[in-house]
């Protein structure tokens, strides 16, 4: 009796390991002949390269160009995260944005969280909302000002405590600064 509970453990404990082997270790992108993208999560920041990209056509893309991919970029993955939050959150989706943000919106949002935390009534029954970006627009972009001005059009999705679910277009009006080289974020106002 014991050699067969031995046997069934050895035998369990071999599968698992093979699990485990293919999900999380195995290659397999090796396999196949598609590229992947690397995977991403929610609060993964946004890639930025420094280098010169190729656009579709194979040519390298402008310096100009380049600094509205990146100042579009950071819009997009601003606004996802900033319109995203839930009443049990603590408002980490602002201050985990505090990073893309020029010191002027970032005292603000500090100031907002403080007087939104200050507040006695404390909603228990959870309510919460997703927002994903569609498209940036830049009404005015100036590379030597280092200021870009425009819209996130974004889709929202809030979810309360009974299941109740509203989606809605909402629209981001954003303004980004260029501070050290790098755009930050400025200005955040929901139309």
């Amino acid at each position: 009796m014991n050699k067969k509970a031995l046997a069934l453990i050895i035998g369990g404990l071999v599968i698992l390991a093979a699990i485990i082997y293919f999900i999380f270790i195995y290659d397999y992108s090796s396999q196949t002949e598609t590229p992947q993208t690397p995977r991403q999560s929610q609060t993964a920041e946004p890639v930025i390269s420094k280098s010169e990209p190729e656009n579709q056509s194979g040519g390298t893309v402008s310096p100009l160009e380049q600094s509205r991919d990146q100042a579009e970029k950071l819009a997009i993955y601003f606004a996802e995260r900033f319109g995203s939050s839930s009443n049990q959150s603590d408002f980490s989706n602002l201050t985990d944005l505090e990073v893309f943000m020029t010191d002027s919106l970032k005292s603000r949002t500090r100031a907002y969280i403080a007087a939104e935390r200050a507040k006695t009534a404390s909603d228990s029954e959870y309510s919460g909302i997703i927002t994903k970006a569609a498209v940036a627009e830049f009404v005015t972009f100036s590379e030597t000002a280092g200021t870009a001005e425009g819209t996130v059009k974004t889709k929202r999705q809030e979810t309360k405590a009974d299941g109740q679910v509203t989606s809605y277009d909402q629209d981001l009006s954003i303004g980004l600064k260029k501070v050290d080289g790098e755009w930050k974020v400025d200005r955040a106002d929901w139309k």
